[in-house]
């Protein structure tokens, strides 16, 4: 008798196991590194990650600072025109936070 799980399983068994998303289970489906990485590669891989500088813009109607091409956050303004009603969202959201 073995004390081992895994000498007491089929290739059957396996397959019923790791029968995941309807894909059978094979050898070569299992997540291998093909060769060791170097600092540099995983550094020149990883160059893109930083994180990039927001390109702000001021707002026409209040000059805070928002995305191009969006509606301001602070005014609710776009291409001069009101978009949302900001003052109306925040007199909603105290209603909402008086009754709780």
């Amino acid at each position: 008798m073995s004390l081992y799980f895994w000498d007491q399983v089929t290739r059957r068994d396996l397959l019923n196991m790791w029968d995941l998303n309807k894909r059978q289970y094979r050898d070569w489906d299992v997540g291998v590194p093909r060769a060791h990485s170097t600092r540099g590669q995983k550094g020149r891989r990883r160059s893109h990650l930083a994180l990039k500088k927001l390109g702000l813009v001021a707002c026409n109607q209040c000059r805070k600072l928002k995305l191009p091409h969006a509606v301001c956050p602070s005014c609710g303004f776009y291409k001069g025109e009101e978009k949302i009603n900001v003052l109306a969202k925040e007199l909603k959201k105290k209603e909402k936070h008086k009754k709780k």
